[in-house]
């Protein structure tokens, strides 16, 4: 019985590996962020289409405060909020919301760490 209950213990719920991989991406992004230079297209494409697996996710969530979910993305428009087209996000304000996310994942997991240690001294109990 000991043995099956450490073999469990080995896995990860889907959500909670899900949030891994978004956390990687956060951490990838944060990298790749130190490459931001004039002349460097390919860095500004990487990073806005991580950004957008990040929001993607980030929408999808029902977890996360509806400041995180649905950023203003207008205001945050290097061309003004006037401007629709094209949406060019300032790089800085993208990162810190990359930031504010991954803090915001981080939160949630170690409440929920702490509930699941609750639980299983309750159970010794």
């Amino acid at each position: 019985m000991t043995e099956n209950v450490t073999r469990q213990s080995l896995y990860l719920p889907f959500d909670q590996y899900f949030y891994r991989t978004i956390l990687d991406l956060c951490q990838d992004y944060a990298k790749e962020f130190k490459n931001v230079r004039p002349g460097c297209p390919e860095v500004s494409r990487k990073l806005a289409n991580m950004f957008m697996t990040i929001l993607d996710f980030a929408r999808s969530c029902e977890d996360l405060p509806d400041h995180l979910r649905y950023p203003p993305l207008m205001d945050w428009n290097m061309y003004g909020p006037k401007v629709r087209t094209p949406l060019v996000i300032h790089p800085r304000l993208s990162m810190r919301y990359v930031m504010n996310l991954m803090n915001e994942i981080k939160r949630q997991e170690s409440e929920k760490k702490l509930t699941l240690k609750e639980l299983e001294e309750e159970d010794n109990d």
